[in-house]
C-alpha cells in the first residue's frame, strides 16, 4: 500500500469532555505502556517513536453524527456503550505518517497509541472505515499492565477495532444480512453472510468469529478467497464454502455484474464482497482443503 493510502486510516478516541493531551504526561503513558516507546518524542501534533510518526488532531467538538452511527453498526455495541458514544463532546483523530505500509501493522501502531490516549479519560476507540467501536474500559482491560502491543498485535481479534461486523435488518424479509465493512483498506474483499432472523441470537458470536478469521487468514497468508472456495475451519475437518457469483446473485433476485441500486448500499464492498453460506447443506465435513 503506498503511503498516500496509509494515510487515508485513522482511528477516532472519544472523550465525554475535552482532554488535557500535555506532551511531558502523555510521554510518561507512552514509556509505561510499552518498549516500542522507548525515546518518543511528542510535539503536536505529531508522536514520533522508531521509523514511525503518528499524527493526534484535537477537535473540541462531536464527530459527525453519520460517522458515529457507522461505528454504532458494530454488533458488539451494546446499550451502554450506544449512549456513551453519542454523548461524547470532543474527539481525537489518530493517523499514521511513518515509514510503515502495510495497512494491518499501521491499524495495530495506531490502536497502541489509540490505547494510550484512552488513559486520558477516553470513553470509546470507533474506527468509522471499519464500523467498529470498542468501550475504552474494555480495551485497557484487555492490554492489562504493559507489553500492549504483543497484546494487540498476537492476541487482539482483528473484529475489536479493525474490521467489525455489522447486522442489516430488512422489512418483511425473515433473512439478517451480516457483514464487514473496511476490508478494502487492508486489500482484501468484505465478508457477508444471509442469516434468518430466528437463528441469529444463538450464531451471532459464530458470524463474528467465523469473519474476523477468513479476513485474519487472507492477510496473514497472502491469499485471497474467491467465491466457490471452501476454508477448513476449527481444525476439525469442519469447512465453510463461499458462495458463487451466481449464487449470490439468485440470493438477492440480480442478475450477476448488475449494477446496485441505491437501496442496495449494504452490497457495495470495492474490494470484492465474499458471501458465506452457514446453512447446514455448506457445512460439511469432506471437501477440497484451502488451508
Amino acid at each position: 500500500m503506498t503511503t498516500e493510502a496509509v494515510a487515508r486510516l485513522s482511528l477516532q478516541v472519544l472523550f465525554p469532555q475535552q482532554p488535557e493531551l500535555e506532551s511531558s504526561d502523555l510521554e510518561r503513558a507512552f514509556l509505561k505502556a510499552d518498549s516500542l516507546f522507548a525515546g518518543v518524542d511528542i510535539v503536536p501534533p505529531h508522536i514520533r517513536f522508531g521509523s514511525h510518526n503518528v499524527l493526534f488532531a484535537e477537535n473540541n467538538s462531536p464527530m459527525k453524527s453519520e460517522d458515529t452511527e457507522k461505528a454504532l453498526g458494530d454488533v458488539r455495541c451494546d446499550r451502554a456503550l450506544k449512549e456513551l458514544v453519542r454523548g461524547h463532546e470532543s474527539h481525537v483523530v489518530v493517523s499514521y505518517n511513518g515509514e510503515e505500509t502495510n495497512p494491518l501493522q499501521v491499524y495495530k501502531l495506531l490502536t497502541l497509541v489509540s490505547s494510550v490516549l484512552c488513559t486520558r479519560g477516553a470513553s470509546a476507540v470507533v474506527n468509522c472505515n471499519g464500523h467498529a467501536c470498542a468501550d475504552s474500559r474494555q480495551l485497557l482491560r484487555l492490554l492489562g499492565d504493559s507489553n500492549w502491543f504483543r497484546v494487540i498485535d498476537e492476541e487482539m481479534p482483528i473484529c475489536f477495532v479493525i474490521s467489525a461486523v455489522t447486522c442489516h435488518c430488512f422489512d418483511e424479509n425473515p433473512y439478517y444480512f451480516a457483514r464487514t465493512y473496511g476490508n478494502e483498506f487492508l486489500n482484501v474483499p468484505n465478508v457477508g453472510s444471509c442469516v434468518l432472523d430466528r437463528q441469529w441470537a444463538s450464531m451471532e458470536q459464530e458470524i463474528i468469529d467465523t469473519f474476523s478469521n477468513v479476513t485474519s487468514y487472507m492477510l496473514d497468508s497472502g491469499n485471497v478467497v474467491a467465491p466457490g472456495d471452501t476454508m477448513e475451519i476449527d481444525g476439525d475437518d469442519m469447512f465453510i464454502r463461499f458462495c458463487t457469483e451466481e449464487e449470490v446473485a439468485r440470493t438477492w433476485n440480480r442478475q450477476v455484474n448488475e449494477p446496485l441500486q441505491p437501496d442496495e448500499f449494504f452490497l457495495e464492498s470495492p474490494s470484492g464482497l465474499l458471501h458465506i453460506d452457514f446453512s447446514p447443506t455448506f457445512i460439511y465435513h469432506s471437501a477440497r482443503r484451502l488451508i
